[in-house]
């Protein structure tokens, strides 16, 4: 009966260690099983330390895929306990246990038991990481020295339970494991306070970051990097609803040993339930959600967590996490995924209005292209570069023939239609790199980076003839709703330079301007004339 009360002091100490914010855990079972070897033998400490190392690893939800850890623990403390057990006795302590017995504590044979113990201990851990799992370290390390201070609080621990257990019997076990339990069960509680609230430090500082940039690539990465510092992430999917469809934004596979599907559209069956239910979805073990087709998306995982990302009160999302190991995900993991996904989703809205905003300030509404002033800002940028490495810029301008003619004879919808027909020939056929922009009215610009005026001049004549054999299609919208193809000419004017650092930077779209009227127009149109 005593050295069943023991085990179970010894089963409670293990699974309530006493955790330090810095340095390793003190786990006092040792003690008990150092008070249970002085006071019933060596076959009763066994029994002891076996039953508070096996409790104490089914405690740290060690699974079955890293069951090694209990063949080896169980053998590496039974081998330990005989050792200490014979450095004990060869240090003088007595043959026989106390149990029953008045007498003096062998205070100097239990300091060597313990220091033998501790030693053999971490001698056996050095060999097995180094030799069978590959875990180089040394021998001696600083941790090692916290170690020591925080198993040496094992001693005194196991002379109060042995003077006690003399003096009044099986009553010290209450009197020594009751306060010992209660401190640890509040510093337990305290610590898992601060490890929230370091948690949500860290969801703070995450959600600034996310809003620091506008770039959506980077939120993603970053999201990525933060939120695997805070819960434990094998696989990570981001996706977007879509008319109540499930879209991978972004996913993630942190770990690479499995294989991946291909085919991800619509969605997980967990990722599908959230945007049913609007609630997240919490498994610590695969028993409770695994099926084959889970596999497809989440191999070898155990862990499972899912939450609904929300915009404006509704649904835009669900961010699906999930990790091979048991028990990861408890309940204060779901609220800081939810924070960390409402982070998410602000981020990525400010960086697609941003980017939205941006491309309406570039871009001409109607035809897509670069406007006046975005052209203007990349000529003098091109400019710069040109003069400092000496290479050449050349532009064109580009004013389509009696274009007022088809507005009035079809419509301006019609000649809306043809800017835009106009729009995707010069982009499909203008190199890279190049910048094509709509210059105002019926008129084009081409910027041609690194081209001379010779390279320029012969695909402006390229574009002329592509323009003017190109049907363009209209719905004619003045007299009769009828489709037709319209013919249009343009006059084209070149320049190019190798730039000198006093020119003026829109001098080239001058130069290319005057040659378009002189040169093209006023010779009667449908041509291509360079500067001179």
């Amino acid at each position: 009966m005593d050295v069943f009360v023991f085990t179970l002091l010894a089963v409670m100490a293990a699974m309530l260690p006493i955790v330090m914010k810095s340095g390793p855990s003190i786990v006092l079972f040792q003690g008990v099983s150092l008070a249970a070897f002085v006071q019933f033998g060596l076959f009763a400490e066994i029994l002891v330390s076996q039953a508070a190392v096996i409790f104490s690893l089914m405690y740290l939800r060690v699974g079955r895929q890293d069951f090694y850890r209990y063949l080896f623990n169980s053998t590496m403390f039974f081998i330990t306990s005989v050792i200490a057990a014979a450095a004990y006795w060869a240090a003088g302590g007595p043959l026989t246990p106390m149990y029953g017995q008045q007498g003096t504590i062998p205070y100097i044979p239990i300091v060597v038991y313990f220091i033998v113990h501790l030693l053999v201990n971490h001698i056996l851990i050095y060999f097995f990481r180094n030799y069978f799992i590959g875990q180089r370290e040394r021998l001696i390390t600083r941790s090692l020295v916290w170690e020591v201070a925080a198993t040496s609080l094992n001693v005194p621990f196991a002379l109060i339970l042995i003077f006690l257990y003399n003096e009044i019997g099986l009553a010290s076990v209450l009197y020594v494991g009751i306060p010992f339990l209660s401190v640890a069960l509040v510093v337990r509680l305290y610590h898992s306070a601060e490890e929230t609230k370091s948690m949500m430090k860290k969801v703070n500082k995450a959600g600034h970051e996310l809003n620091s940039t506008l770039d959506e690539e980077a939120i993603i990465q970053t999201f990525s990097t933060w939120i695997r510092s805070i819960v434990p992430v094998d696989y990570m999917f981001i996706y977007s609803l879509h008319d109540g469809r499930l879209e991978p934004e972004h996913i993630d596979r942190f770990d690479r040993h499995s294989a991946v599907a291909l085919d991800y559209g619509g969605g997980d069956r967990w990722s599908k339930k959230v945007v049913q239910t609007g609630d997240p979805i919490r498994f610590i073990k695969q028993n409770e959600w695994k099926s084959k087709d889970d596999d497809a998306f989440f191999p070898h995982a155990e862990s499972l967590l899912s939450v609904p990302i929300y915009r404006q009160g509704a649904i835009a999302g669900v961010l699906t996490l999930a990790v091979k190991k048991q028990r990861m995900y408890g309940k204060e993991a779901v609220s800081i995924v939810e924070f960390l996904s409402s982070f998410l989703i602000a981020a990525i809205d400010n960086a697609r209005y941003y980017k939205q905003a941006k491309q309406k300030s570039e871009r001409c509404a109607l035809t897509r292209l670069y406007n006046y002033s975005y052209f203007e800002m990349i000529l003098e940028m091109e400019h710069e570069r040109a003069v400092e490495q000496q290479l050449p810029l050349s532009a064109l301008l580009i004013d389509l023939d009696h274009f007022k003619h088809v507005n009035d004879t079809y419509g301006h919808e019609a000649g809306n239609h043809v800017l835009i027909q106009v729009a995707e020939l010069l982009q499909a056929h203008v190199p890279y790199p190049s910048v094509v922009a709509r210059f105002g009215g019926e008129e084009f610009a081409v910027l041609l980076i690194e081209r001379c005026q010779e390279e320029a001049a012969l695909l402006a004549e390229e574009l002329r003839l592509l323009l003017a054999d190109h049907p363009f299609q209209i719905r004619e919208s003045l007299q009769q709703d009828q489709e037709r193809s319209v013919n249009i000419t343009a006059s084209i004017g070149v320049a190019g330079t190798v730039p000198e650092e006093e020119e003026e930077f829109f001098s080239l779209v001058r130069k290319a301007d005057r040659a378009m009227y002189t040169g093209a127009k006023q010779a009667g149109r449908n041509k291509v004339a360079a500067y001179a």
